[in-house]
């Protein structure tokens, strides 16, 4: 037998019932939310197999018009009583799937001033294309645009999750504080990626991703290494003179090396509008931009 199908028989009613109810808040319109699935297996301690499982067999009971109320078969211990749950639950469900109430996500929206609305469609009137097609505007195709972001990302979870062998060691994981975790900041350059007529990519647009981090020589000897040696450490402030940094050394030369032969030089790089950001008409920026036929 399966290790999802042991897990599923030796489960309690209430501890199954548990993980249905779960799934039930992560639903919308019948559909699991994404990443529902992996919640409910980690809040539960139990295998992905064995919620999809649960899930299967829930959806085939609401389907026949009975309550997703789940009976364990512990082998050896019965209950005198059926166990009875709270079906408000269910009941939002099921009201959602006949029409009843609607469900909505609600994002936070940018409180924009009118020089900020302005500017957008400003921008956006910029790409329209000057000739009219079958009386139609058309917008450009922006393939020469590359658009860049930053992203932070820690080093590691105060809590993760590890499968090991049967005789393997857990890992050693420490850290002087679980509130103050090493995090390091990655920018990223993606295009729009080019396909040709029989669906073939032709260019598929990622040009790359690059952390900012630098090579400092270790102050004190320890057991690990002597003093002296490299080390690779996140840069703490990333300011101007290293966002410039690796915008020319290390973005346009990754352009330079990816962009397609047959495609335009004329390329413009969209960034937001932090303050570490380099503008248009830097002098360092331009004399590596403007070479190479670029």
């Amino acid at each position: 037998m399966e290790e999802g199908s042991r897990t599923t028989l030796f489960l309690s009613s209430s501890r199954k019932n548990l993980v249905v109810q779960f799934l039930l808040k992560h639903r919308i319109n019948g559909v699991l939310t994404r990443g529902a699935v992996m919640e409910a297996a980690d809040e539960y301690s139990i295998s992905k197999k064995t919620v999809y499982r649960l899930w299967n067999k829930a959806k085939q009971l609401m389907q026949r018009g009975e309550p997703a109320i789940m009976e364990g078969k512990v082998k050896g211990y019965h209950h005198s009583d059926k166990l009875t749950i709270d079906e408000s639950k269910s009941t939002l469900g099921q009201w959602i799937k006949e029409d009843k109430l609607r469900p909505h996500t609600n994002a936070i929206k940018l409180a924009l001033t009118d020089a900020n609305k302005l500017a957008r469609l400003k921008w956006c009137l910029s790409k329209i294309q000057p000739t009219i097609n079958a009386g139609r505007v058309q917008f450009e195709s922006i393939d020469n645009v590359v658009h860049i972001d930053e992203k932070w990302f820690y080093m590691t979870k105060s809590s993760d999750r590890y499968y090991l062998l049967p005789d393997e060691a857990e890992p050693y994981r420490a850290c002087k504080s679980k509130r103050f975790i090493t995090k390091v900041m990655f920018m990223c350059a993606v295009s729009r990626p080019v396909f040709g007529l029989d669906g073939q990519t032709k260019f598929d647009g990622k040009l790359g991703i690059f952390p900012f981090t630098e090579l400092a020589a270790a102050k004190r000897k320890s057991k690990n290494r002597p003093k002296g040696t490299l080390e690779t450490k996140p840069i703490p402030s990333v300011n101007k003179s290293v966002m410039r940094d690796c915008i020319i050394n290390r973005i346009v030369p990754a352009i330079k090396a990816k962009w397609p032969e047959w495609a335009s030089k004329e390329i413009y790089i969209q960034q937001d509008n932090v303050t570490p950001h380099i503008n248009g008409v830097d002098v360092e920026f331009e004399a590596v931009a403007k070479s190479d036929g670029f």
